[in-house]
């Protein structure tokens, strides 16, 4: 998966290659859930979102350069479907950490199946809740 995100480095983002009405005609997904409550557990989904593990094995596994990821950085994703392995490439093009939040936006790039951008986030709410937010445009 090294070597795979090596050759990446390169890539061009499929997304930033759209025009404003060809991003707006993409699939929009808008989730969130309450996950916790109180800064033990907004530590916890911090730490787990910059380790990728809104990706569950067994069926993926997603790497990026560094841990946590960084603005630039490459992600390999291998995924289990249809009986056999795929790996994808994106690239991190947002990352954003305060006390009350994280957020990691990721960008496909050529090569990848889909077209898209999807930007993962936790944050304590007012009510001190841990909210798990995913919003995505693809296609």
């Amino acid at each position: 998966m090294r070597a795979f995100i090596a050759s990446q480095r390169d890539a061009r983002s499929t997304y930033a290659l759209l025009t404003t009405s060809a991003r707006e005609a993409l699939l929009h997904v808008d989730r969130s859930a309450i996950v916790g409550e109180g800064a033990g557990d907004l530590a916890l989904a911090k730490t787990a979102l910059a380790r990728w593990a809104q990706y569950p094995a067994p069926w993926t596994c997603v790497i990026s350069e560094h841990a946590p990821p960084r603005v630039g950085d490459v992600t390999c994703a291998r995924l289990r479907h249809l009986g056999f392995w795929s790996l994808v490439a994106c690239r991190v093009t947002r990352v954003e950490d305060t006390e009350r939040a994280r957020s990691i936006e990721i960008e496909t790039l050529e090569g990848h199946a889909e077209i898209g951008v999807e930007t993962f986030s936790v944050s304590l709410d007012e009510r001190e809740r841990v909210a798990y937010r995913i919003a995505s445009r693809s296609g």
